[in-house]
């Protein structure tokens, strides 16, 4: 019996003093967001700059109706470096592309392009280093079948 209650007492004291080294830790944050914005914080502190991996779908295939097109990607899809914008069907002229930042500022890119087979894509650096995106304007035409994708990384 003895044995027990001093193995018993060991494990316990020895739980407590683990518990009593672990480090304090941040309060936590909730939402998916608030989880990102911390990581940002962590790297930007740190002078380490991580980029997405992989291209990101922020629409599905949309098409330019009556000279433009409103995509709503919201600042809780992530930061983002470039978009891409890619034909998935027919000839789509891009004349103008309006980008929407979470912070309320506005970048403008005049790319006078058509996508089409012969030029499936056309990429565009964003202004600043990762950001987030409210919402992607594109002005332009289209014939009555195309369409597009918009991606970003």
């Amino acid at each position: 019996m003895t044995k027990l209650t001093t193995l018993l007492v060991s494990v316990l004291l020895g739980a407590s003093s683990i518990a009593m080294a672990r480090p304090a830790q941040l309060p936590a944050r909730d939402s998916w967001r608030d989880r990102q914005e911390l990581r940002l914080e962590r790297e930007l502190a740190s002078g380490h700059r991580s980029y997405r991996p992989t291209w990101v779908a922020l629409s599905g295939a949309t098409k330019i109706v009556r000279g433009r097109d409103v995509i709503q990607v919201g600042a809780e899809r992530g930061r983002f470096t470039q978009l891409r914008f890619q034909t998935t069907e027919g000839t789509s002229s891009i004349e103008r592309v309006l980008i929407r930042f979470a912070d309320g500022r506005w970048q403008v890119a005049d790319l006078d392009t058509r996508l089409s087979t012969d030029r499936p894509m056309v990429e565009l650096v964003l202004d600043g280093n990762r950001r987030l995106i409210d919402q992607i304007i594109v002005i332009g035409s289209a014939n009555r079948r195309a369409s597009y994708q918009v991606f970003g990384i």
